[in-house]
Parts: structure tokens; sequence; C-alpha cells
């Protein structure tokens, strides 16, 4: 990949979805454990996703332009709530360029495993955010992880029309601060569905 701090970002979620698979595996899949582990994984994945697929957009965006349009591009991007689903990442590859969408959909529609790449997409969203919401969600680790799969797919593909090599960037705040902001969501979140207060003081 181009941007190399977003390959090593997929690809420490990926260490940690194969750890967690090994526990579920010693705990049993119908360990209570096991459903909480799962449903820790779908976040993680998901979020990392978000992450990912923003992050390659703002940081060949901000290129080389000055802090001020830099830090709104911050802002505007990495910062937002918007689902990580195929509908969204088009639009916004569209607000900077047109080609950079119809390639994007293009990539994917023609793809061999189109039909695969946005069910996994669908998915991996709609689960996240069935759960954030407080809804029951029905799914296997399994499930989870090869949607994970799917979707660096879509990374990789928006990586490779975008994406700006790593030594060529000259600002590396995006990614930590965006990372800072996903570990306190997901605290949070994990927090309230444990009926929990945490203190995210010093993390």
């Amino acid at each position: 990949m181009n941007n190399g701090e977003v390959h090593d970002y997929l690809v420490e979620c990926w260490k940690e979805v194969k750890e967690l698979e090994s526990i579920i595996k010693h705990l049993g899949s119908t360990d209570k454990k096991s459903s909480f582990l799962t449903k820790y994984t779908l976040i993680r994945c998901c979020g990392t996703f978000e992450v990912s697929y923003k992050t390659v957009i703002a940081r060949c965006a901000g290129f080389k332009l000055c802090s001020r349009t830099e830090k709104y591009i911050e802002s505007s991007i990495v910062a937002s709530s918007n689902n990580p689903n195929i509908h969204n990442m088009l639009n916004l590859l569209k607000k900077f360029d047109k080609s950079w969408s119809s390639s994007f959909e293009s990539r994917i529609d023609n793809h061999n495993r189109k039909s695969r790449i946005k069910s996994a997409v669908k998915n991996l969203v709609n689960l996240r955010n069935s759960f954030a919401h407080g809804q029951s969600t029905t799914t296997t680790f399994h499930d989870v992880k090869s949607y994970f799969v799917e979707a660096c797919r879509v990374v990789k593909i928006l990586d490779e029309i975008v994406g700006v090599p790593s030594e060529d960037l000259e600002h590396k705040s995006i990614q930590n601060a965006f990372r800072e902001s996903l570990h306190l969501r997901l605290i949070n979140l994990l927090a309230i569905h444990m009926g929990r207060q945490v203190n995210t003081k010093g993390l």
C-alpha cells in the first residue's frame, strides 16, 4: 500500500483478530464471553475500516497544503461521523475529484468479488450500528472476520487510486489523533453495554 500507516493499522487489527480467534476457540463458541469478544471484534474491525479509508483520503487531499487547510480537511473528513459504506465513500471522493469516484466505483463493480465486497461492507456497518444503538446483534466471529477481510480489499483499492506514498507525507498527526479518538469511543461504547462508567483520563 502507498500509505504505510494505514497498512500498519490494518495489520495491527488483523493480529488482534487472530488472537481473539484463538481465545474464542479455547472458550468455545457458546460461552457468553465469546459472544462479548465477538461484539468487541465487530467494533474493532469496523472502526479500523473507518479510520483507514478516511485517513487515506484525508492524507491525499491534504498533501502539501497549508496547515489551516489541512486542519479543515482533518475536521471535515477524519473526525466526521459518516458511516464507512460504499455510497459515502463515492460521495466523499466526488467532492475532491470526480475521476477518483468513477475509478473507485469501476474498480469495485468490476472486481471478481464484487458481491462479497459490497455485502461484507454493508453487513459490517449495519451490525456495528445495531450494536452501538443497543439493539441485539446476531453474528458469528467467523462472519465478522470475513467481513473485515473484504473491507481491507476496499481500503487497498482506495489507496491505489488516491494514495500518497508514506515517505512523501509531511505530517503524521491525523492518524495518531484519530486512533486516540477511536480508542476512547471504543472504550465508552463497551462501557455503556457493560453498564459501567470508565475513567478515560490518562488513556
